[in-house]
């Protein structure tokens, strides 16, 4: 069975178990499979199974799905802050593979896609600069300095050196506001010298500033009954590694800030 993409999953082909043989085309491939049966009385095909393929082209390659920016309600911040991997991971299965699983079993994998396969391997990276600073016997950074240090560590072009490519819209170069600041780099990440940092007032300013200092909507964030805006900021001035920046007829120029930290020992 050969199962088709619609364009919106553009050239993102997963790896699901099947009952039968199956095998997933792009929808590139797919218009080119749909134009030969039209144009041909008797069209035929055959599948063949060469095994295994490594190191695929375009490699890192932007989804056409899950968490794809930009976002539309966070106060001119960027998001998503960075892509990782997350199509077609292969990981431990704690039952048997397939449609219809019957129980528990050992030694099985399976394969998975979808922002939930992203979150550990990045989550791992988390761990690691954690474990390097303890090991090392530097200052723990706080949640917001290592947010900093894998927004602005990234890699933006891939393993060919060319722009990160958009399997959605089949463009040359994702767009920043889709993509973040690029695909996490663990070695980078461990290897900088300044990071933001921003402090738990800060982010109760900018609530306040997207709420419009409306208290009630703030303490549902904030799950204090006694918290009120005494200050607010928009998004653009909190202390984000990334900076949007909204711009109108009427207002043609701004002016924000940042504060870095030196963590790299220079």
């Amino acid at each position: 069975m050969i199962i088709m993409n619609f364009d919106k999953y553009g050239n993102t082909t997963s790896s699901y178990a099947h009952h039968l043989p199956v095998a997933y085309v792009s929808y590139k491939d797919t218009i080119q499979l749909k134009d030969y049966i039209m144009s041909n009385s008797t069209p035929t095909a055959k599948i063949t199974f060469g095994g295994t393929i490594f190191d695929i082209h375009l490699s890192p390659a932007l989804a056409s799905f899950s968490s794809r920016g930009p976002a539309k309600y966070n106060g001119n911040i960027v998001k998503p802050d960075v892509t990782a991997p997350r199509v077609n991971i292969l990981f431990a299965w704690p039952m048997e593979v397939g449609l219809f699983p019957s129980g528990l079993k050992t030694k099985t994998f399976n394969f998975a896609s979808g922002t939930s396969m992203a979150a550990p391997y990045v989550s791992g990276i988390v761990a690691l600069i954690m474990s390097m600073l303890k090991y090392e016997n530097k200052r723990q950074w706080s949640i917001p300095e290592i947010q900093s240090a894998l927004i602005t560590t990234t890699n933006t072009f891939d393993l060919d050196g060319r722009p990160i490519f958009d399997k959605a819209t089949f463009n040359d170069s994702a767009n920043v506001l889709h993509r973040g600041a690029g695909q996490v780099n663990a070695t980078n990440a461990m290897d900088l010298g300044l990071v933001y940092n921003i402090e738990l007032d800060d982010y109760v300013a900018y609530l306040c500033g997207i709420f419009s200092n409306n208290n009630t909507e703030v303490r549902r964030f904030t799950k204090n009954n006694t918290q009120y805006c005494t200050r607010s900021i928009s998004g653009e001035q909190l202390n984000y590694p990334s900076i949007g920046i909204p711009m109108t007829s009427s207002s043609t120029s701004t002016t924000i800030s940042r504060t870095v930290t030196n963590v790299g020992g220079c």
